[in-house]
């Protein structure tokens, strides 16, 4: 069975040298064989440089391609266009791994009952924490721990998954939604709709760094409005079929953000219990913001 580990990445040359490091050192038996596909979305630091360097002094398949097109799903698509493997295996620029990794996912394709597998992320934090953070707010960088059991789960993690391309390929691969995030969660949406299996293995543990520029309000609030437009996206149907609605907003999610409002205010002088309240109110705003940009291009086409 051949690999292709898709790696995406932008302005990450350093993060990125230590995650084709972590490569090099995985386990594998002789039977298989992988090629690292890293596409780079247009960086202007010296990431080509240091990945051709990378691979003149490395054993293992290295291709480099170059997406100009922005956006991660696009690098994502073209690395799958070059891909000549039986199995892809996606991660990021910022995460290491346990040794085992490539040869637990190896080891969970023997069952041809299996789609997709997905694992566990361990967040990495290399600067200390702002007084400001909570652990409640680990989703956004990236904590992923479901169980100490492989099952099967409903969701995979776009860091640590592995997934036949063939599968890949038939449910149409990752969907392009202009400026949301969530991109893993459409597809195992997909997925699941096409009745396709997706396993959980605790032991596919790769760990996530996560620098300096992350831990910054601003990235945690631009996150929680980017995802609660992809929430609004993704539960579009359902919420529509409600008929305790407005404007497709189910007056359950209008009665939680006055909710989290006032805790935001009765939490004034504790600030991570406000921040993390703040946070879930912008969620819901960016939620209610696509419901009415979905409303009003609909108004607008009619």
């Amino acid at each position: 069975m051949k690999f292709d580990l898709i790696i995406p990445t932008f302005n990450r040359s350093k993060s990125l040298k230590k995650t084709l490091t972590g490569i090099q050192e995985l386990s594998l038996d002789s039977q298989h064989s992988y090629e690292v596909v890293i596409v780079d979305n247009n960086s202007t630091d010296n990431t080509k440089e240091m990945v051709q360097q990378f691979s003149g002094k490395s054993w293992i398949g290295i291709k480099y391609l170059l997406e100009e097109k922005k956006g991660k799903i696009n690098a994502i698509h073209k690395a799958v266009d070059h891909a000549k493997g039986d199995v892809l295996v996606f991660t990021d620029d910022d995460v290491t791994f346990d040794q085992n990794w490539l040869k637990i996912i190896a080891e969970n394709f023997r069952d041809k009952l299996i789609h997709c597998v997905t694992g566990k992320i361990i967040p990495v934090y290399e600067e200390e924490k702002p007084c400001w953070y909570s652990e409640k707010l680990s989703t956004v960088l990236g904590l992923v721990d479901y169980s100490g059991e492989k099952r099967k789960t409903d969701q995979i993690t776009g860091a640590n998954f592995a997934i036949l391309k063939s599968v890949f390929e038939q449910v149409g691969g990752f969907t392009v939604y202009d400026g949301l995030i969530n991109e893993d969660t459409f597809l195992t949406k997909k997925l699941l709709k096409g009745g396709f299996n997706i396993i959980y293995d605790p032991r596919m543990v790769v760990y996530h760094h996560f620098q300096k520029e992350k831990f910054t309000k601003e990235y945690f609030r631009r996150w929680y409005w980017l995802s609660g437009r992809s929430i609004a996206v993704i539960h579009k149907e359902k919420d529509l079929s409600l008929k305790r609605n407005i404007a497709g907003v189910p007056f359950w999610r209008i009665k939680e953000a006055s909710q989290h409002f006032q805790k935001m205010l009765i939490n004034f002088f504790n600030e991570k219990e406000r921040f993390y309240y703040e946070l879930q109110f912008r969620r819901l705003c960016g939620f209610i913001g696509q419901r009415w940009k979905d409303r009003t291009s609909k108004e607008g086409k009619g």
